[in-house]
C-alpha cells in the first residue's frame, strides 16, 4: 500500500447558512486550524437553527445561525498501511438542521 503524508491545516474564510444579518457572528468565519502534526483529521460538528430578524423598518429577514464543536486526531499511517481502521486525514464538516 502506498501511504503518503499531508498537512491538513486550513482556514475557513466564511461559513454561513442563509442571508447575512447585521451583528451576526459566525463561529467559523476566519477560523484557522494549524496542524501540529502531519496526517491530522479535523471534524467539525455544526448545529444549524433557523432565525428571524426584524429590522426597525419592519423588514423581516429569515436566515440561520449555527454553533460548532470540533475534534482533532492524528491518523496512524502504520495502521493504515496494514489495512487497519485508522481514519482519513482531512477536514470534515457534519451538520444538522434543527427545527424551531
Amino acid at each position: 500500500a502506498v501511504v503518503s503524508t499531508q498537512s491538513t491545516g486550513h482556514t475557513v474564510n466564511r461559513l454561513a447558512f442563509g442571508e447575512f444579518v447585521p451583528g451576526q457572528a459566525n463561529p467559523l468565519d476566519n477560523h484557522t486550524f494549524v496542524a501540529t502534526a502531519l496526517n491530522a483529521m479535523r471534524q467539525y460538528y455544526v448545529q444549524i437553527v433557523p432565525m428571524r430578524y426584524e429590522k426597525i423598518s419592519g423588514e423581516v429577514i429569515l436566515s440561520n445561525q449555527y454553533s460548532v464543536t470540533y475534534h482533532a486526531k492524528h491518523i496512524d499511517l502504520a495502521k493504515a498501511a496494514r489495512g487497519e481502521q485508522a481514519g482519513l486525514p482531512g477536514m470534515f464538516v457534519t451538520y444538522e438542521i434543527s427545527p424551531l
